[in-house]
C-alpha cells in the first residue's frame, strides 16, 4: 500500500480506535481481521442500493 495510502485512509482511523497502540498493530493482522469478518456483515447482495430497490418492488406490486 505504502505510506501515503496508509496516512491517508488508514491512520486516523487507527489512532482513534487503538490510541496510543496505534503503532504496535500490524496492518497484515487488521487486515485479516477484515477477510474474516466481511462475510458475517451481512451486507445485502449487490448492495444496499439493490436491497431497497427490491423492496420498493415488492411493496407497490402489493398496493402499499
Amino acid at each position: 500500500m505504502g505510506k501515503k495510502p496508509y496516512k491517508m485512509i488508514w491512520e486516523a482511523l487507527f489512532i482513534n480506535k487503538f490510541g496510543s497502540f496505534a503503532n504496535n498493530i500490524s496492518l497484515a493482522w487488521f487486515w485479516a481481521r477484515i477477510v474474516k469478518r466481511t462475510p458475517s456483515l451481512a451486507y445485502p447482495k449487490g448492495g444496499f442500493l439493490e436491497f431497497a430497490k427490491a423492496i420498493t418492488k415488492k411493496k407497490l406490486r402489493k398496493g402499499r
